[in-house]
């Protein structure tokens, strides 16, 4: 399946090939690959601060405003004000909610790749009103750990370049693996932009650097008022060379 899906993929008439480095620059590789590992453990430590502390005090205000709310004695009015003040509580509480989990997600520790991916587009679709098409077999083959994360990183950039830059009502999202390789596809239908004049801004250089530290490759093929197609591809298990390079 992979191998039809990139033959299709390179039919795009503007396209550019973002590979790993050389490695005459090496060293400057490398610490780009340890900035976002510290990166990475600081967005865990956020995710739980927010979950553990911030998220649990939300949900106690909320209650304790429940209780109030429920007082026999209070004048119409103020029971109306808290009762639009506890929904508003519980939207930040949800907001806060799932802050957290775009920083650190669960379901990609405990559950894989496919079943985080329905998450962040389901939250995508839901906060940003557009159709977020997601086609991932939930049968696919487990990955490394880094793999999952570097790829579940790339979703999450190229979405929020889709939703923010394109214009784009739609967006189709592949995923698929097998013994030798994983392909991750991203396809809106919008503006288009030049990849070749974009391809040090919206977020392409982390996602380069990334798929990098586990012998992966990004593609990204754009046609001017039709869409934007990235196209990940990685190894199913993290390289050797990758990981003495990282």
């Amino acid at each position: 399946m992979l191998p039809s899906l990139e033959s299709q993929a390179s039919r795009n008439s503007s396209s550019i090939s973002v590979q790993p480095e050389a490695e005459s620059i090496g060293e400057t590789v490398g610490l780009s690959g340890r900035l976002i590992n510290v990166a990475e453990e600081e967005r865990r430590h956020l995710a739980r601060e927010l979950h553990d502390d911030i998220g649990q005090r939300l949900s106690l205000l909320a209650l304790n405003l429940d209780i109030l709310s429920n007082e026999p004695n209070l004048e119409a009015s103020v029971r109306a004000e808290l009762e639009r003040a506890l929904a508003e509580l519980k939207e930040l509480a949800t907001d806060v909610h799932n802050l957290s989990h775009r920083l650190h997600s669960t379901k990609l520790q405990h559950l894989g790749l496919p079943a985080a991916l329905r998450e962040v587009c389901r939250q995508m679709a839901g906060q940003h009103h557009i159709d977020i098409d997601l086609q991932a077999d939930s049968s696919a083959l487990p990955l490394a750990e880094d793999v999952s994360l570097c790829l579940y990183r790339v979703a999450q950039e190229a979405l929020n370049n889709a939703i923010k830059h394109s214009h784009s009502k739609r967006v189709e999202v592949h995923f698929d693996n097998d013994h030798r390789r994983v392909l991750l596809q991203i396809k809106d239908f919008g503006v288009g932009f030049d990849p070749a004049a974009q391809v040090d801004g919206l977020g392409l250089a982390t996602m380069q650097e990334r798929l990098r530290m586990v012998g992966g490759t990004l593609s990204i093929r754009s046609i001017a008022g039709t869409g934007t197609e990235l196209t990940a591809v990685a190894k199913t298990q993290r390289s050797r060379s990758a990981t003495h390079a990282a």
